[in-house]
């Protein structure tokens, strides 16, 4: 939390640095955890001017105005992300061609790239598949239009699996699928809770 800010007179040399992983760093002697925020980038590289509202509906979401407000479960799914980490989520549905938001579905206000998978199907090979997809569309968006994504986390809603089968079919497709190393964790919800993997 924020204690105070105050503006300096004059010009001064400040830098720009990312953390790779954890995107925390310590600063002065009293060692305060300082996170960059890299959001604004993935924003900034895709909407010359854009505006965030709050999403009327759900507590913790945000949205882009011109990405437009998404689906009312994608946002639910979101709000549950965001309460559970204490953090606003801003959900990315549209690009500025009117195209799916290439790989990511939102951004932490932390600056988190996170990938929303809904699994309705009992099907333990449609639960793998759509786990795959996060790593998939990530790789994919990484190697053609966000050069900077350089990992993400996920979210898997499963009802029809606990949370026990839910990390076996990740640990399976982590095996399986080479793109799941962008993938740093995943918060799953199954029919036993709700936990980061």
């Amino acid at each position: 939390m924020l204690a105070s800010k105050e503006k300096l007179p004059g010009t001064h040399r400040v830098y720009n640095l990312e953390v790779r992983e954890l995107h925390n760093f310590l600063v002065g002697k009293e060692g305060v955890v300082v996170h960059n925020s890299c959001w604004k980038t993935y924003i900034d590289s895709f909407f010359p001017k854009w505006t965030k509202k709050a999403d009327p509906d759900n507590n913790w979401v945000d949205y882009i105005v011109e990405s437009n407000l998404g689906s009312l479960k994608e946002r639910q799914q979101l709000s549950r992300l965001g309460q559970h980490n204490q953090e606003r989520m801003t959900i990315l549905t549209k690009d500025k061609t009117n195209q799916d938001f290439p790989g990511i579905d939102a951004l932490s206000d932390s600056g988190r790239p996170i990938s929303l998978k809904e699994v309705t199907s009992s099907n333990i090979n449609t639960l793998e598949t759509r786990i795959g997809e996060i790593g998939l569309k990530a790789k994919n968006a990484q190697n053609n239009s966000l050069p900077q994504l350089v990992d993400i986390d996920g979210m898997v809603t499963a009802n029809n699996f606990t949370l026990a089968q839910i990390k076996t079919s990740i640990d399976q497709v982590r095996s399986n699928v080479p793109e799941m190393s962008i993938v740093k964790k995943i918060f799953i919800e199954g029919s036993d809770g709700s936990v980061w993997y």
